[in-house]
């Protein structure tokens, strides 16, 4: 496994013990040990999990790149 979701457990910790209500996490569930996907994003999940930061960053500007070579901008 990549390591895109490293520390995401104890960054959602701290922001739990923090807030007066506990943030809705969509793609997780509340607690979930191990860090398991909600069934709806499991497959998200595990696409992602399986890359990098780099790799992320990578695609991102692959499709932006993408976009510009075909004319399209956003203002």
């Amino acid at each position: 496994m990549a390591d895109l979701f490293d520390g995401y457990r104890d960054a959602r910790a701290r922001l739990d013990s923090a807030a007066f209500t506990v943030p809705y996490d969509e793609m997780f569930g509340h607690g979930a040990v191990p860090l398991a996907a909600r069934a709806p994003y499991a497959d998200l999940h595990a696409a992602l999990a399986d890359l990098t930061h780099e790799q992320i960053r990578h695609r991102s500007e692959q499709l932006a790149e993408s976009y510009l070579a075909q004319g399209v901008t956003f203002d």
